[in-house]
């Protein structure tokens, strides 16, 4: 706006217009808020009484909201195709398939629940070098059992090679009819 400019007055911004002639400037509260002025540093904590501040900070919803966040902004980043984004996806879901528990808390948008939900099943401190996880056990575990068979397949291709091998070594193989 032409003839003004933006004032903060006990911290709430206002926009101070020059009237014409001898009137006084006119003071507007400024809808812009203080996120257009580039000296203003925005510090939502800052605008908490002390008192407050902690017990905010304490409160689940507090906590929940922000991983809400994390959560949309880490989706938003993959549908734009950010590489990070993705390395991020693929490194977490390579920790879960190989059952680096401490991999996976740490690269999780939210380590310490990761954990807590870990411990409430498997608190012992050896379940973090489990090879499974509560929900399934070891004996049903897809990822564990994916593996079991990716061994398995390694070793028979090892075997397959190693007859090839015994063959033309000049070997023969007997076989029952």
């Amino acid at each position: 706006m032409p003839a003004s400019r933006k004032i903060p007055v006990h911290g709430v911004p206002m926009r101070e217009i020059t009237l014409s002639g001898d009137n006084p400037p006119l003071r507007l509260y400024d809808t812009s808020g203080p996120y257009t002025d580039p000296d203003h540093v925005v510090d939502l904590k800052l605008g908490l009484p002390p008192r407050r501040r902690e017990w905010i900070a304490n409160k689940k919803d507090v906590k929940d909201g922000v991983i809400a966040y994390k959560i949309a902004a880490h989706a938003a980043d993959i549908a734009k195709g950010h590489p990070r984004a993705r390395e991020w996806d693929d490194a977490l879901s390579k920790a879960r398939f190989e059952f680096r528990w401490e991999d996976q808390f740490n690269l999780s948008l939210d380590p310490e629940t990761a954990r807590e939900f870990h411990d409430e099943t498997l608190p012992a401190e050896g379940a973090k070098l489990a090879h499974f996880c509560s929900m399934c056990g070891p004996h049903v575990c897809s990822m564990k059992i994916t593996q079991d068979v990716r061994e398995c397949a390694e070793r028979e291709a090892g075997l397959q090679q190693k007859a090839v091998e015994f063959k033309q070594a000049g070997g023969e193989i007997y076989l029952r009819e």
